[in-house]
């Protein structure tokens, strides 16, 4: 949201304009003064008569964004929100968010699983907590990595939800499978329910934002959870270009893309593989969880199907030798395969 970045510039105006004094302006002085602030609005690359007539008022869902990912909510929201745009027979918002928030409310659920906490948010009331991936209002989540993705956009940093959390805040306790996860939701839950001037509380909370529990998180594990992983071994027969790409001998990938073993220190200087022909991938070499390097996988467009790439392993990585290598997806159809991958001399 491209607006927020104006908000120190709207107050800092704001708090001026609170400062004048109108009364000694005349009216001449007034009239020239409004047509001013007029002009100005009106001049303004999307103000809110053109907002009125703009195209994506036809569409209203269909988002606007940049190549950079920062979204015109106000474009995107106002025929649902805005004013002028308000009737007198209508609810507002007039939004689906609404409806489902109304819907929660009503549902007797304690907790619901959910990535819009605003409209949303607003009619499901106090009495249902929403478990935000993107955790924007979730203590435990915000304070996980977000998980990896090479598509990623501003704003939109999703979150695992680890196991038994989800139970936690259905039941009010601790069932966290992961032990020591566990042990930092204990000291979180001090500081998000504890009695406010509990002397425990505020020690805990100086601890955590010294970061003296971060320990107690694996980021490695939570940042890659949805990685598929495999072995070299399992995926080394090579397929045939134009093979189709959804075969159920290909792996399907996520943006978490694939995690491939190799069971020893590799020093090889080709890498053969078949990926779907229209995404671009990165593969990234690794030993002992450090990367070496990366290289980028372009997409051929040649053919349906999966397309052949033979690469040159960097140099640095094939001397310094690599036991591990990870395949994500950089961009495409959102529909990525990957086929083969066999490691060769020359």
């Amino acid at each position: 949201m491209g607006g927020r970045f104006f908000t120190i510039l709207l107050l800092g105006a704001v708090c001026l304009l609170a400062r004048i004094d109108f009364l000694k302006f005349n009216w001449s002085q007034a009239g020239m003064i409004a047509a001013v602030i007029l002009v100005m609005g009106l001049k303004a690359p999307l103000s809110t008569y053109k907002v009125l007539s703009l195209e994506i008022q036809k569409d209203p869902y269909k988002a606007i964004v940049d190549d950079h990912g920062i979204a015109d909510e106000r474009q995107s929201y106002y025929m649902f929100t805005g004013l002028l745009h308000a009737k007198s027979a209508e609810v507002m918002p007039d939004h689906y968010l609404r409806t489902m928030g109304e819907d929660a409310r009503e549902s007797g659920k304690k907790v619901i699983d959910h990535i819009n906490v605003g409209i949303f948010g607003f009619y499901a009331g106090p009495n249902v907590y929403i478990l935000d991936r993107y955790a924007l209002g979730d203590p435990l989540l915000a304070r996980l990595p977000a998980l990896y993705n090479e598509c990623w956009r501003i704003g939109h940093f999703e979150r695992a939800v680890p196991k038994g959390y989800f139970e936690s805040l259905e039941n009010n306790d601790n069932q966290i499978e992961n032990p020591w996860l566990s042990q930092y939701y204990d000291k979180l839950l001090i500081i998000t329910r504890g009695e406010l001037f509990d002397p425990e509380r505020l020690l805990t909370i100086v601890k955590i934002n010294l970061g003296q529990y971060d320990h107690l998180i694996d980021f490695e594990r939570f940042r890659y959870y949805n990685m598929d992983m495999t072995t070299l071994d399992k995926i080394n027969y090579p397929k045939p270009e134009g093979k189709p790409s959804n075969n159920p001998d290909n792996i399907h990938l996520s943006v978490s893309g694939v995690e491939i073993e190799l069971n020893e220190i590799a020093h090889h200087r080709i890498l053969e593989t078949t990926l779907d022909n229209n995404d671009d991938y990165r593969s990234v070499y690794l030993q002992e969880g450090e990367i070496l390097n990366t290289q980028v996988v372009e997409a051929c467009h040649s053919n349906d199907g999966l397309a052949h790439h033979r690469l040159e392993i960097p140099e640095d990585v094939a001397d310094h030798g690599f036991d591990c290598l990870r395949i994500f997806p950089v961009s495409g159809d959102n529909d990525y395969y990957l086929g083969h991958i066999s490691l060769q001399e020359k």
